[in-house]
């Protein structure tokens, strides 16, 4: 099912005050989970088409990341998601991965190897052999939802990216953008009303911000 996503720039505050805000919105939410750590490889081919796709404003298309949740050297759990996007609404398809390892990331071979042998179907398996790690990030994620369940709001913070290149050498070194916070809305279509009337009521800047760009961005200025 599509869900429509809208998303938020606050660059212009302190957190503290950016969650006070949203706790004290006229569209009443409360925290429905615990706040935790979101870690994130994405892929893209080679000549970066995925993100060529999103600067060139394709209104179809998709990108490919791991995601895991926790500490970001121990990829516990991890699934292979796929992300289709029209326009603003989109859906997503999530495949678990059958990482064994703690005390560092995949390297290329662990990923493809455990791509092998999980249940992604072999259609998908073959047009996965033409993408590879672009680009490595995670966040610190707050939880949130509507009294009526309508509307899901995540807040971000903390946001560090990685160069692809450094983890498959098992040397990290990060980059930050410590001072920008995004919120995220996301909603069914059906629930348009509600989401464009939380908009309307955030004092902050809606945006196409796409983390796998922004980190992209910052890593070929570098």
């Amino acid at each position: 099912m599509y869900r429509i996503e809208r998303k938020f720039l606050v660059d212009c505050t302190s957190k503290d005050n950016a969650l006070r805000i949203l706790k004290l919105n006229k569209v009443l939410i409360t925290e429905s989970f615990p706040t935790r750590y979101i870690n994130n490889i994405y892929f893209d081919t080679e000549n970066l088409q995925c993100y060529r796709d999103n600067i060139d404003g394709i209104d179809k298309r998709f990108k490919i990341r791991i995601r895991w949740y926790g500490e970001l050297l121990k990829p516990h759990n991890a699934k292979l998601e796929i992300k289709y996007k029209k326009g603003l609404a989109g859906f997503k398809h999530s495949y678990s991965l059958p990482f064994s390892i703690s005390g560092k990331l995949p390297n290329f071979n662990e990923i493809k190897n455990a791509i092998a042998y999980s249940n992604i179907p072999s259609s998908l398996k073959v047009i996965l052999r033409e993408f590879r790690p672009s680009l490595v990030n995670r966040y610190q994620r707050n939880y949130f939802v509507t009294s009526d369940q309508c509307l899901r709001v995540t807040f971000d913070s903390d946001l560090q990216y990685f160069s692809s290149n450094s983890f498959l050498r098992n040397h990290m070194k990060s980059f930050s953008l410590s001072k920008d916070y995004i919120i995220e809305l996301k909603f069914p279509s059906e629930n348009l009303s509600n989401g464009s009337e939380f908009s309307n009521s955030l004092p902050f800047r809606m945006t196409k911000n796409s983390k796998y760009i922004q980190g992209l961005n910052l890593l070929m200025t570098r």
